[in-house]
């Protein structure tokens, strides 16, 4: 049985340490200051209702109002809108996920004032129009079938499902091809009327700025936006995990496609640092020095393998992959078991080595204003604090061997454990 959730932050007081800025307008829209000795400035604003808010039958409603953002505003056409953001020299995107969409964009500092409102008019005065979904509606599904080209991303989807069954995290981002047909114009609408709430809007400022001044703007343009007193609906309950394995023999890939899913603390744990370190022992995304290179790709039973940590607000889970050939998948996924069964025999090397490896990565991440401002609009968002890179540090360096030990003592990922294997095999 997986263990209830503590409240986070462990030590409560306020969300942002002395270092960034803070303030929550009176609406409830929150505006956090991340200060770099930067000469740009990025603008994050998210709305904290992302893929598992949807119902079943809407979704991938939020990545469709995601792309309609670009599409247009009551005041500009989305021609009009990205040529002032070309004219500013902006570098803008978007993107969804489970627990919510975000729009950013990038500029010198001496634009800061006028990118903000294009944000602002993008995110909260869209337009939403018949015209505009059926020209972007063969944009969304060509974005949809791009991605189930990719087994990879085809596999982790499927361990999600697996994981998740009969729940919103368990349901691809993108939506399925049914619902996607099923969404119109008038759907769009009701449901961002729904989830337009300031007290889910969070804006994020990464970069040389000046806190009094983007204060002021943001209370500008954000303040006009009513308060709401109706309750947000909760996502339903996770699952408690089932532990086996599902195999789909297709030759839609010539190679088999391996992914697994093992329960770990979310955001709101003040063990998600400790889960963090778990998966990045187990098998990072840089694929250097990790258990599943040295024992599995190492060893030549598989020519792609990875482990990545991914936290919701309440759970977590670390989805492994391999890629591999027929003959050798019954013993790629011994192998990968194996190493489910071994993580309560971490070293103090090997947490020292993850350490670094995570530390580092943040610290690289957090030299430009774009990533630290997509960095902390996701933590900030899911777990209510945000840490300076010297308390990230301090917080990672302070997990012990016994804290990883006790972890996997408790959520027992050798037996929890869920995965899907797929490709031109019968069984493993």
């Amino acid at each position: 049985m997986v263990s209830s959730p503590r409240p986070y932050p462990p030590d409560g007081g306020r969300p942002v340490g002395p270092a960034h800025r803070y303030a929550r307008l009176d609406n409830g829209v929150q505006v956090v200051g991340v200060p770099l000795p930067n000469p740009s400035v990025c603008f994050a604003l998210y709305l904290g209702s992302g893929s598992m808010h949807e119902p079943a039958e809407l979704n991938g409603i939020t990545h469709v109002i995601e792309h309609l953002f670009f599409k247009g505003s009551r005041r500009r056409s989305g021609a009009e809108l990205a040529e002032v953001g070309a004219a500013l020299g902006a570098e803008a995107n978007a993107f969804t996920w489970h627990l919510g969409v975000c729009c950013h964009a990038r500029v010198l500092r001496r634009h800061w004032a006028a990118c903000l409102d294009l944000l602002v008019e993008q995110m909260t005065e869209p337009e939403f129009t018949e015209p505009d979904w059926a020209a972007e509606r063969p944009v969304v599904l060509h974005e949809k079938a791009r991605m189930e080209a990719n087994p990879k991303v085809v596999a982790i989807q499927a361990v999600m499902t697996a994981r998740y069954p009969d729940h919103p995290l368990g349901r691809p981002v993108v939506g399925t091809d049914a619902t996607l047909a099923r969404i119109r114009v008038a759907d769009v609408r009701r449901y961002f009327e729904r989830i337009l709430r300031p007290d889910r809007l969070t804006l994020v400022v990464a970069g040389g700025f000046d806190w009094e001044r983007v204060y002021q703007a943001a209370r500008q343009a954000l303040s006009g936006l009513s308060a709401r007193t109706d309750p947000v609906p909760a996502p339903p309950p996770v699952p408690e995990p089932v532990c086996g394995m599902t195999v789909q023999h297709t030759g839609a890939f010539p190679n088999v496609h391996l992914a697994y899913g093992i329960p770990v603390p979310g955001y709101r744990d003040p063990d998600y640092f400790a889960g963090q370190l778990l998966g990045t022992v187990l098998g990072d995304e840089t694929r250097t020095s990790s258990r599943l290179l040295l024992r599995v790709q190492q060893r030549d039973l598989a020519h792609d393998v990875f482990a990545a940590y991914q936290a919701f607000h309440e759970d977590g889970i670390i989805y492994t992959y391999a890629a591999t050939t027929p003959d050798r998948a019954g013993a790629a996924h011994r192998a990968v078991l194996d190493e489910f069964g071994r993580l309560g025999d971490i070293e103090p090397d090997e947490l020292h080595r993850a350490c670094r490896k995570l530390v580092s990565r943040i610290a690289v991440d957090g030299e430009t204003s774009q990533k630290r401002a997509l960095a902390a609009a996701r933590l900030f968002t899911g777990s209510g604090r945000l840490d300076t890179l010297e308390q990230l540090t301090e917080r990672f360096r302070a997990v012990t061997v016994a804290d990883l030990h006790r972890l996997v003592a408790t959520y027992r990922p050798e037996r929890s454990w869920v995965g899907v294997a797929f490709g031109p095999l019968s069984t493993l």
